[in-house]
């Protein structure tokens, strides 16, 4: 506290709980008479107002004050927050963070500028939106969730920011993609009825034959382990397998990040059969008519 002006600070190292106490602060409590912001240009005042636990009227103290600078930084509009006072005045000096004047999005030829922009914009990244740094790191997870889904694992991401005037940036995203990875092996765990090579012809996944060279095939993709996944459930239950249940997936990736190689737990349970087939309701024709019309007989093996 300046004891020789009228000027009081508690600048923003009550956010990182610096300060822990009036004592420590010696921030003598005030009725506020009056709330005065500096430093907005874009953020309206009526944002800033609804983020701080104080009004007009109320007395301001160490707890009020850190609390407010909690508050405000939370909103993410923010860089800076310093609260002064004058008199009874409760200045609030703000430095906003920086807009976003143009996102722009390099070597991303499997997924489109539309589709990226999107998933961008989802996260906050979006021309016009305020800037928060802290969220390169989630835009960059949120992109390789994006690539891995396609199985490009040998990928690299990395995000430039370039100041620009009138407190705003420029973002540049360059993306190498790099090669999908192949699956060289798909294996079993827990399957007694079918033996892995049985089960690998009901699915899409595996090495690609060698006249499948310049196709997908072969090309790993957790759109293609889920659709196989499914055809495995059929595969059982059409043949009796009423509780059929696949357990867990491992997918571990070579070192290179070019090979996959999944691993599918199972357990098969019992195969059951059908027992005795029974007609119920309000029939309009006899039992025997509408029975030939039936391809389940009592002793098959049940199929979904």
């Amino acid at each position: 506290m300046n004891t020789s002006g009228r000027w009081c600070s508690l600048a923003a190292l009550l956010w990182c709980g610096l300060a822990a106490s009036p004592t420590a602060t010696a921030f003598e409590p005030f009725k506020v008479s009056d709330i005065r912001l500096e430093g907005i240009q874009r953020i309206a005042p009526g944002t800033v107002f609804n983020a701080l636990p104080i009004e007009v009227g109320e007395k301001a103290s160490d707890e009020q004050v850190a609390e407010a600078i909690r508050s405000l930084y939370g909103t993410g509009f923010f860089q800076d927050v310093t609260v002064k006072r004058d008199d009874n005045v409760l200045v609030i000096e703000l430095a906003e963070r920086p807009a976003v004047a143009r996102v722009q999005l390099n070597g991303n030829d499997q997924i489109t500028d539309e589709n990226l922009s999107e998933a961008l914009r989802e996260i906050g990244l979006a021309e016009g939106e305020t800037f928060n740094r802290s969220l390169l790191s989630e835009i960059e997870r949120s992109l390789r969730e994006q690539y891995f889904a396609l199985g490009f694992y040998d990928l690299s991401i990395e995000s430039t920011v370039s100041p620009q005037p009138r407190n705003r940036v420029n973002v540049r995203i360059d993306i190498r993609e790099g090669d999908k990875a192949l699956v060289e092996k798909v294996q079993f765990v827990g399957n007694n009825a079918f033996s892995d090579d049985t089960l690998n012809d009901e699915i899409e996944l595996g090495p690609a034959a060698w006249w499948q060279f310049f196709s997908d095939a072969g090309t790993y993709s957790r759109q293609r382990l889920s659709s196989d996944l499914q055809a495995l459930r059929s595969y059982y239950q059409d043949r009796g397998y009423l509780n059929f249940t696949i357990t867990s997936t491992q997918v571990s990736i070579s070192q290179d990040r070019r090979r996959v190689h999944v691993t599918v737990n199972v357990d098969e349970g019992e195969q059951y059969q059908v027992g005795e087939v029974a007609l119920a309701g309000d029939l309009i024709f006899d039992d025997k008519t509408m029975r030939a019309l039936l391809s389940v007989e009592k002793g098959d093996l049940y199929s979904r």
